[in-house]
C-alpha cells in the first residue's frame, strides 16, 4: 500500500468551511487531491 502526504493551501480550507456553499468546497478538496494522487503516479 503506498502513502501519499497531500498538502491543502489555505484557499481551499477556507472555501470548504467558509464558502458559499458546502459543496463548491468538497469539489475544491477533492480537485486538489486527484491532482495530487496523478502528479505522484
Amino acid at each position: 500500500m503506498a502513502q501519499l502526504q497531500i498538502t491543502l493551501d489555505e484557499k481551499i480550507l477556507h472555501q470548504l468551511f467558509f464558502g458559499n456553499t458546502h459543496e463548491s468546497g468538497v469539489k475544491a478538496l477533492l480537485e486538489s487531491i486527484l491532482n495530487q494522487v496523478l502528479q505522484a503516479q
